[in-house]
């Protein structure tokens, strides 16, 4: 059995969620979702965070 990561790529979450990306990095700069930026373009966004968005909605 594969162990999750503590996040999801803005892809991972996208598919996850049923939208684009472009949704995804929208909710990351309103900061409705947390997200850890690691490069010049690469995100990680907090699994928890981005469940308990999901549910809610």
């Amino acid at each position: 059995m594969q162990e999750q990561s503590a996040f999801l790529t803005v892809r991972e979450a996208a598919g996850l969620a049923g939208v684009g990306p472009a949704v995804v990095y929208r909710l990351v700069r309103e900061g409705v979702i947390r997200a850890k930026r690691i490069g010049r373009k690469c995100i990680r966004i907090h699994r928890e965070s981005f469940l308990e968005w999901l549910m809610s909605g």
